[in-house]
């Protein structure tokens, strides 16, 4: 990010996580008590509203060995 975008709101109670990954457009909004994990990469395009309580995911966990449980296994990066 490091540049000012036109339009741009985010409320104070939004968490973003891999903010270093995340591209927003312009005139984009982003509502209270929304979750984004831009860690494995998140284009948010112009005239966009994220509305209020919204996740959005951009990583999952990997379910390889079965005697492990999920919450555990590696968490792999999605496009």
């Amino acid at each position: 990010m490091g540049q000012r975008i036109p339009g741009l709101h985010i409320d104070r109670s939004v968490v973003i996580t891999g903010i270093e990954n995340c591209h927003l457009g312009k005139n984009v909004s982003l509502h209270r008590w929304s979750y984004l994990s831009a860690d494995g990469g998140l284009v948010i395009g112009d005239d966009v509203a994220i509305g209020h309580g919204t996740t959005i995911l951009t990583t999952e966990h990997t379910f390889k060995n079965e005697s492990i449980p999920i919450k555990y296994q590696p968490i792999e990066k999605l496009p």
